[in-house]
Parts: structure tokens; C-alpha cells; sequence
């Protein structure tokens, strides 16, 4: 990554200011509900107002300075949830232990986070829910409105209605953070005008597994119901062969398509 301020840091951090932007969503229904100790207080700890970049960013170690705060917003992100979960009856983080304490900003150096995913599906009448049917009986109450949440940011964030497949994963990619650009997680396997699959060559979310409580099923399940609701009111479906499917697994697989309904 270059030495200097350019476009490719303004577009990490862009995908940066998202992902707080899902975490403060997180947080407000956490304080709405009282699911979390100290209330809203305690909610406010785990997001972050990001200044606009050239106020905020050390020009002598850019490189670095990006790395953090990518660890920071996704180490808060999996506190919050583990958090907010630990409380929900139904949840298989109730009996996990996780940090109690309010996160801190300015973390070390990104580390990779890891786990199960679901796939998340959606058509020109809009998309179906990606968690449904993956959290019955593995998550309950909590889970559920969570999962509303993130499906609500990815309509307001929707993409448009004659979207291809390729738009749609450049669209993903300017959304997600996905480690640094240098990281090269994505990769393109196969791409049509009906089809584009790509392929992660590294979980890299897998350093934020303890914040998740010790894994990491929530992050890509939320995640799922993002794009899916990105894609209401598409033509396109969603499919995934997600991270932690089998101890052997090297990769994982997504696939935009148009629907055949």
C-alpha cells in the first residue's frame, strides 16, 4: 500500500465508516431493548463518530494507522454482539465467556477472524431472510431482531433493480471490510454475464473470534442479511459455501446470479 494519501485509503476508509455506521445501528436497539448492562452508556462504548480522514490519519505510518482502526471497529463489532447475546436465553453464547469490559479504541495491528456463515438469497420481489432457517433452535429472541437490523441497513444501503452480477460484487466490495487491500482476499473465479463467484482465500476474520464470544457463526450470518437486503428489489440471489463448513476447508465460495423465480 502506498506510502501516501490516496484513493485506495479514502475507499478502505469509506467501508470502515460503514461498518461503525452497523455498529451504532446494533447499539441503538441494544439501548432500546436494555439488553446490555449500564444501558445506553454501555451501548455508546462500543461505537465510534469517525473524523474525515485527513484530520484523523497518521501520514507517517498510513499503512498501519488504517490496520488499526480496522481492528478496533471489528473488535467492538463482535464485543457488542457477544455482549448482547450472552443475555439471550436461546443462544449458544450464553455459555461462552466473553470480555465484560468496555472496548478501547486505537487497538494493535489487524489480525483474521474466522467461522460458519450462512447463505442469504434475494429476487426482483426481494430477498429472502439468510438466517431463518439457521438460527432455529441455535439462537432465539436477540439473534432474530439482530438479524432485522442488518437486513435493514443492507435496504438502506439497497443496490439498484437491474444490478448484474458484477456490479453486485463490486458493490460488496466497496462495503466490506476484508482485511487490507494488500491482503488480496477476494478472488474472482468465475464471471459471466448470469454469474459471478469469488472465492476467499483466507477467513480473515478469524483474529475476531473471542470478541464474538469464541466464534464467529454471528459475524457471517449478519453479514448475509446485509446483502440480502442490498439486494431487495434486485433481480439477483445470493449463495454461499461459507468458512467453517470442515476443519480441512482452505476456501470458501460466494456466487451472485440472477434468480430463476
Amino acid at each position: 500500500m502506498s506510502s501516501f494519501l490516496g484513493p485506495i485509503h479514502h475507499w478502505l476508509y469509506e467501508k470502515i465508516k460503514l461498518q461503525e455506521e452497523l455498529t451504532r445501528d446494533i447499539a441503538k436497539v441494544a439501548a432500546q431493548n436494555n439488553w446490555l448492562p449500564r444501558g445506553e452508556h454501555f451501548a455508546d462504548s462500543f461505537t465510534r463518530l469517525l473524523p474525515p480522514l485527513e484530520e484523523a490519519i497518521d501520514e507517517s505510518n498510513i499503512h498501519g494507522w488504517l490496520q488499526d482502526r480496522i481492528y478496533d471497529a471489528e473488535k467492538r463489532y463482535g464485543q457488542l454482539i457477544a455482549e448482547i447475546l450472552k443475555g439471550d436465553k436461546g443462544s449458544s453464547m450464553g455459555s461462552k465467556d466473553s470480555d465484560n469490559e468496555s472496548p478501547k479504541a486505537g487497538a494493535s495491528s489487524a489480525e483474521a477472524s474466522s467461522t460458519e456463515a450462512s447463505s442469504a438469497g434475494a429476487s426482483s420481489a426481494g430477498a429472502s431472510s439468510a438466517g431463518a432457517s439457521s438460527t432455529e433452535g441455535f439462537y432465539s429472541e436477540r439473534m432474530a431482531e439482530l438479524e432485522k437490523v442488518a437486513r435493514a441497513f443492507g435496504e438502506r444501503h439497497a443496490m439498484a433493480p437491474y444490478t448484474t452480477p458484477e456490479e453486485a460484487y463490486r458493490t460488496v466490495e466497496n462495503y466490506f471490510v476484508s482485511g487490507m487491500p494488500c491482503d488480496r482476499v477476494n478472488q474472482v473465479v468465475e464471471k459471466t454475464e448470469d454469474v459471478l463467484s469469488w472465492k476467499e482465500t483466507v477467513d480473515i476474520h478469524q483474529g475476531y473470534r473471542e470478541g464474538f464470544g469464541g466464534g464467529t457463526e454471528t459475524y457471517y450470518l449478519l453479514k448475509g442479511e446485509v446483502i440480502s437486503g442490498m439486494l431487495n428489489g434486485t433481480r439477483l440471489e445470493f449463495r454461499s459455501e461459507p468458512w467453517g463448513q470442515s476443519s480441512q476447508q482452505s476456501e470458501a465460495f460466494y456466487h451472485f446470479s440472477y434468480s430463476s423465480e
